[in-house]
This record gives structure tokens, C-alpha cells and sequence, in this order.
């Protein structure tokens, strides 16, 4: 009766978990060598070898060893503040091969000096396991890894860890990458365990960082038969803010990496990808596509959904949403349904910035899954911008902000220099492994220096702009520019740290022109989970070298309370861009319009502090300035 209970018990867990009507024949929510509840419990942690530390001194290969994670998170190292796995009994606790750790004791940076320098290797081996009897034997687990020079395996013994079969796991997971926190793994290992009474398994991580989180191995009788997975997707957003303005020249291209480990071939799969409002969840925007069939089995499969499934952000109002992908199979239930869905956030903002990358919230360095990154090499990030092409005012970057911190002390910004550099884009076919000015397929555009200093340590600095004649930077407008930061040697930036991942192009390592992300001389995979606070302020012209007649444009009321209405007469149609800016003339908002002859268009100011601001209307015939009065 006991048994039985047991058996109930576990296909009920595996059901909670997403493995539907699968008997399992060993372990489950009960057994602690299937949870790690506490601890290893019959796992033996085996150290293979170690490499020599900084010192040149070999270490015994006894200390490569797979460890016992309460909270079952990666913790240590570059990774301390990573979220833990979702494993389905994470509460109780996960097995790690923490490489960096082993490597740098956890202080980022300190290569070679831990228990075990990089590269390692280290087994985790299961107890004996009879599998005698039955013909059908599925190894299935949960994980989260992340890699950058490593290589993980499965091994599996019929004759008590005499000989060993390998089966090689994440081969799909590139360089910098990491599977998602609650990745699955199905495993036919009947080929060595079947009908044996002396079965073995061991993981293998043989290779150079990050970290491998093991927990809840079980067997099964039978493969899953229906098991899709969305493995990565694409995030296609040029920055986590991007300015209501700026949206309509966004154009998303959307794409996926997916398997199909189940034991049917699937015939009748789809990709649907979601635009959704983070407020009360509405659907702003889907669109799918029918999948070919994908045999069993498969891993890794990347999917590029055609150019006809874009979507642009013009017309959202500021506010947080999400692009959310789906891989599913129209009335099927999936063995696996918690990994069929992934989203990414983004934000559309209010125009005051032409390049709002992130919010200032702490100070670091990106290294994107490089370990050899330190604070004490000059660096560089950057990104692409550009203005719409059908905006009709006349804009100018006046400065670039964004915050710096020494790395020891605020002393390490002493005598130190930031340039800002600008390109414009000549070649739409422009991607490289970075930026060199001049090549051809670029040119200079602007630039700017400041001069920094112990007394900008933690704090905002504004680094003035200019275009290469050494005036004023007018935007071109539809034009493409390449903007990058260059930072010196021990420096660090200000850094939004809500988590958002940058995938670029999932079939050739090469960046998606729509992903515009780059640091340090090239353009990455990755953004890790930190995006630098950086912003171009934008300011208006301001100066009416065609004035409209005064009756073109009528503000009220005026002074104006929580919102002020622009009244537009003009005496031909015309493309318009209405403007409001502070009194200095950085832009607050902007709005594009077309073929207008007369509107009324509402500002919302409630948000705004009182005082004196602008209101500008540009056409294709002049523009016109008023001053508008905010009282509280």
C-alpha cells in the first residue's frame, strides 16, 4: 500500500510539473535522491581536475566538485544577485557546479585564485538505480545553465559505473548564453539502462564557466510525447525606453530558438508572438505562424517568422508592455506547458530623450559573459538612434547625460576623460564586428569630451555635444546614427538593473541591424541583465525663421492646469510636428501629424511642475512659438 501511495504521489507531482500521465519508476517528490532535499544525499561529488592557480601552483583535481545550494541559485562570483532556478522543488534546495565560484572564491575579477581555477571538471553520480524490468527507461531533470567555454554531458553506466555512454546536453546554448531558469531535459537513456539492476548517472561539466544547477531527477517509462519548448527568443526593442516620439521608426522583427523533445514528430506547431499591456494584460497586437513539422527529438531549432510579421510601436501610449512568445500545438496538451511561454518588458516614454537606455539605479560594468572583463581596461557602449523621417521640426542633441562611479574609490576618476562619439550610418547593410570610423560604410557626425574628476563620483555628468564642424548637432532626419560612450580604465557606469536579455541573431552570431546593441568594440549576444543609464537630450530649434501668422496656432486656456489644447488653422494642408518644451528647450513631448489644415490636439501638462514652457508647431510652410503658462 505504501508503495502505491508513493506512485500516486509521484505521478501527481509529475503532473504538477507539466509530465502528463508518465509512471515514474524512480524518484519523484518523495525521494530526496530525486530533489536533493537537504543536501546530496546518495550523490557522490567527484573532483576530476583542477587548473593551476595564479601563482602557477597546480591544484588537486579533488577540489572540481558539484555542491549542495540551499536557496538552489547560482549565488557567487558574477552571478550573486541571480534569481535561483525554478525547479519544481527548489524550496528544498539544488546541486551546482559553480565554475566561477571554483574559480574566483566569488570576487569578480580574481581569476585563478578560488578552490579549483578554471578550466575543471567535475562528476555528479547517482546512486545504483535498478531499472531491471522494464524496457522503456526516459531520464528526465530540471536545470539553469549558463555557459561560456564549457561543455556538459550525461553519462550513464548499465554495469555499476564500469563503462559509461555519453549524452551530450546544451550544445545549443552559445557562448555568454544561459537556458531559462526552468529548462527541462528528456533523455532516452534505454539504450544503457534498460532491463540493468546496476544503473548509474553521472553530469558532467568539463570546461570554463559559469555555473550548471541541477534538480529533480527522475525516471520515467515513456518519452513525453508531447513536449515543445520555447528555449530562447528574440528581443528585437532598440532600448528598454524608447520615446513616444521615436516609436513609429521602430519596425520589430521577430525570432525564436525552440525543441521539440517529445516522442512525436509534430506536424501542426505554431509560434504566436504577442504585444501585450502590462496594466490589465490587453492584447495590443499578435500575429503566428504555421511551423514545418518538427521531428522528435530536436533541439535548438531557430525560427526567423517572416518579414511580414513586424510590428512597429507607433501608436502606443507611454507605459510598460510586453512582447510575449508562444510555441503550441492547436488542441494538444503539452507534457511541459511552463516552458511554451516567454516574454521580454519594454517601456514607451515620454519624448523628453532621445536615447533613454535605462534608469539610474547602480553603478557596474557590463562584461557579457566575459570573464576576462575588469574594470581596469578603458571600455565603450553604445547603440543606434534616429529621428522619423516624417517629423518635420527641426531638432538638435544639445548633450549626452548619463552617471559615472569610480571603481575602488571616487579617486579613480581623477584625471580621467569621457568621449562621446557620433556616426552616421552610410550603409543600410552596415553591421561589422565594430565600428571603425572612415571604413566606408560610416562617417563622424558629432563628438564631445568631459574632462571628470573625483567630484562626479555617483553623480549625473553632461557632456556637451557638438556636430564635426564644431556647431550645433541637428538631427537629420531618417538618417541612422551610431552613438557610443567611451569610458576610461576603472570607471563604471549607472546602470538600470531590471532584468532584460538581448539575444541578437539566433542563426549566424551576427547582429539583427534592429537590436543596435554594442560594447567594447563589438556587438554582443547578450545584455545580461543590467542596461546603462544614458540619455541624448533633445532640444527644439526654437527660432521661427518662417513664422506662421499669429492666428496659425492658439494655446488654451493658457495659463493651462492639467492639460492645455492647441488650436491649428492653416491656410494650405501640411505635415505637422507639435512641440512642447521647457523653457530652455529640451523637448517634453513631440507628436507627428499628416496632411492637416485644422485640428485641435490635447496637451496633458498634469504632470508637469508650474512654470513657463513652449509650445512650437513646424509645417512644410514655417513654424510658429508660444509661450504657456503652467499654474498649480
Amino acid at each position: 500500500m505504501n508503495k502505491l501511495i508513493t506512485l500516486i504521489c509521484a505521478i501527481l507531482f509529475m503532473t504538477s510539473t507539466g509530465l502528463i500521465a508518465q509512471t515514474v519508476i524512480w524518484g519523484g517528490p518523495d525521494d530526496p535522491n530525486s530533489t536533493f532535499a537537504g543536501g546530496l544525499n546518495g550523490w557522490t561529488a567527484v573532483g576530476v581536475t583542477c587548473s593551476n592557480n595564479s601563482g602557477g601552483t597546480a591544484i588537486p583535481g579533488t577540489n572540481a566538485t558539484w555542491q549542495y545550494k540551499a536557496d538552489a541559485s547560482p549565488a557567487g562570483g558574477a552571478y550573486a544577485g541571480t534569481q535561483p532556478m525554478l525547479s519544481p522543488t527548489a524550496a528544498n534546495g539544488a546541486v551546482i557546479f559553480n565554475s566561477d565560484r571554483l574559480d574566483n572564491n566569488g570576487v569578480v575579477g580574481a581569476f585563478l585564485t578560488g578552490a579549483c581555477p578554471s578550466p575543471h571538471k567535475g562528476y555528479l553520480v547517482s546512486p545504483i538505480i535498478d531499472m531491471s524490468g522494464q524496457s522503456t527507461v526516459i531520464l528526465t531533470f530540471h536545470q539553469y545553465y549558463r555557459n561560456y567555454l564549457a561543455r556538459t554531458t550525461v553519462e550513464v553506466s548499465g554495469n555499476g559505473g564500469q563503462n559509461w555512454t555519453e549524452f551530450v546536453v546544451n550544445s545549443e546554448i552559445e557562448l555568454g548564453e544561459s537556458t531559462p531558469r526552468d529548462s527541462k531535459k528528456s533523455i532516452d537513456i534505454s539504450s544503457v539502462a534498460a532491463n540493468q539492476d546496476d544503473v548509474q548517472i553521472r553530469f558532467v561539466f568539463d570546461g570554463d564557466y559559469y555555473f550548471w544547477l541541477i534538480d529533480d531527477v527522475v525516471l520515467i517509462s515513456s518519452l513525453p510525447q508531447n513536449s515543445l519548448s520555447m528555449d530562447r527568443h528574440f528581443y528585437p526593442v532598440s532600448n528598454l525606453y524608447i520615446p513616444e516620439g521615436l516609436a513609429a521608426g521602430e519596425s520589430y522583427r521577430f525570432s525564436a530558438r525552440i525543441s521539440n523533445e517529445g516522442g512525436n514528430e509534430v506536424s501542426d506547431a505554431y509560434i504566436k508572438v504577442q504585444i501585450v499591456a502590462a496594466v490589465g494584460g490587453a492584447i495590443i497586437w499578435e500575429d503566428s505562424l504555421a511551423l514545418d513539422p518538427i521531428p522528435a527529438g530536436t533541439t535548438g531549432l531557430v525560427v526567423q517568422l517572416p518579414e511580414e510579421i513586424t510590428y512597429s510601436p507607433a501608436d502606443l501610449e507611454p507605459g510598460q508592455y510586453f512582447i510575449r512568445y508562444t510555441v503550441y500545438q492547436p488542441g494538444v496538451t503539452d507534457n511541459f506547458p511552463g516552458d511554451n511561454v516567454r516574454q521580454s518588458t519594454f517601456y514607451i516614454t515620454e519624448n523628453d530623450d532621445v536615447w533613454q537606455s535605462g534608469e539610474l539605479r547602480t553603478y557596474t560594468r557590463p562584461c557579457f559573459g566575459d570573464p576576462n572583463c575588469t574594470a581596469t581596461a578603458p571600455w565603450a557602449w553604445g547603440t543606434f538612434f534616429f529621428v522619423p523621417e516624417e517629423t518635420v521640426e527641426d531638432f538638435k542633441i544639445g548633450s549626452v547625460t548619463t552617471s559615472v562611479a569610480g571603481e575602488a574609490s571616487a579617486a579613480d576618476l581623477n584625471g580621467k576623460m569621457v568621449e562621446f562619439i557620433v556616426l552616421e550610418i552610410l550603409n543600410d547593410d552596415f553591421f561589422g564586428d565594430g565600428v571603425t570610423p572612415g571604413d566606408g560604410s560610416n562617417e563622424f557626425a558629432g563628438f564631445g569630451v568631459l574632462d571628470i574628476s573625483a567630484e562626479d563620483d555617483q553623480e549625473e555628468i553632461v557632456i556637451p555635444l557638438e556636430n564635426i564642424d564644431e556647431e550645433a548637432f541637428i538631427v537629420d532626419k531618417g538618417v541612422t546614427y551610431f552613438a557610443y560612450l567611451s569610458m576610461p580604465d576603472r570607471i563604471q557606469m549607472g546602470f538600470d538593473n531590471q532584468y532584460i536579455n538581448h539575444p541578437l541573431s539566433l542563426t549566424e552570431g551576427q547582429v539583427i541591424f534592429t537590436s543596435r546593441l554594442y560594447f567594447d568594440g563589438s556587438f554582443q549576444s547578450t545584455f545580461g541583465n543590467a542596461m546603462p543609464y544614458i540619455q541624448l537630450d533633445l532640444l527644439t530649434t526654437s527660432v521661427d525663421n518662417t513664422p506662421l501668422p499669429d492666428y496659425a496656432m492658439t494655446l488654451f486656456p493658457n495659463p493651462a492646469g492639467n492639460y492645455t489644447n492647441v488650436d491649428v488653422k492653416l491656410d494650405q494642408a501640411s505635415n505637422i510636428t507639435i512641440t512642447l518644451a521647457d523653457i530652455s528647450g529640451k523637448v517634453i513631448n513631440f507628436q507627428n501629424f499628416k496632411s492637416v489644415q485644422t485640428m485641435q490636439h490635447s496637451i496633458d501638462t498634469s504632470k508637469l511642475p508650474a512654470g513657463a514652457y513652449i509650445v512650437r508647431i513646424a509645417t512644410e510652410q514655417g513654424t510658429s512659438t508660444k509661450k504657456l503658462m503652467i499654474a498649480k
